[in-house]
């Protein structure tokens, strides 16, 4: 109902589910999205609001995937450091090891981070980052996702730093 525009039928529906929810992974798995359909609603206090729920009623192994929303949260919301800070608190649950997180959690931790780090300056890093991303995906066909997705960062990164022949050439992938 959420992908026709009824938020609000999709909104009562994940309600009753959060209401239903009794295991760690379901709540997670509820607030979650819950908070992905409360944004997309325009409501993105509310969607705060149960991700804080959710991690006050789960243990640390449900962290990285309310962590990783709360990344993406956080960039919606411009605040990149808080964005920043979201995607810190996952990677240090794995000790820094990417390829250790969830796949949804590694394409929003990875997401996130690119932007962060493009709008707080650090545009090296974001760059290296969306490279490693873009590889991840094509490496990872089960999660229905063009590689090129992740390059929209880079693109960022690059043309904020002034390197506009780089943002071009991906711009050009991009768009193929």
């Amino acid at each position: 109902t959420w992908r026709r525009g009824r938020y609000e039928d999709a909104i009562g529906v994940l309600e009753r589910a959060a209401e239903l929810a009794v295991s760690e992974d379901e709540i997670a798995d509820v607030a979650n999205s819950r908070s992905y359909v409360l944004e997309l609603a325009g409501r993105p206090g509310d969607a705060w609001q149960v991700l804080v729920e959710a991690a006050d009623r789960v243990g640390p192994d449900r962290h990285d995937l309310l962590d990783s929303q709360a990344a993406i949260l956080s960039l919606l919301a411009g605040r990149s450091r808080e964005a920043q800070e979201a995607v810190a608190r996952v990677l240090a649950a794995h000790e820094g090891d990417r390829d250790s997180l969830e796949l949804l959690v590694r394409f929003r931790v990875d997401y996130a981070e690119v932007f962060a780090l493009a709008m707080l300056g650090r545009f090296d890093d974001a760059t290296r980052i969306a490279t490693d991303a873009s590889t991840f995906i094509a490496d990872h066909p089960e999660a229905h996702m063009p590689p090129e997705l992740a390059l929209l960062g880079r693109v960022l990164a690059d043309t904020w730093s002034g390197h506009l022949d780089r943002a071009q050439a991906d711009a050009v992938l991009i768009e193929q």
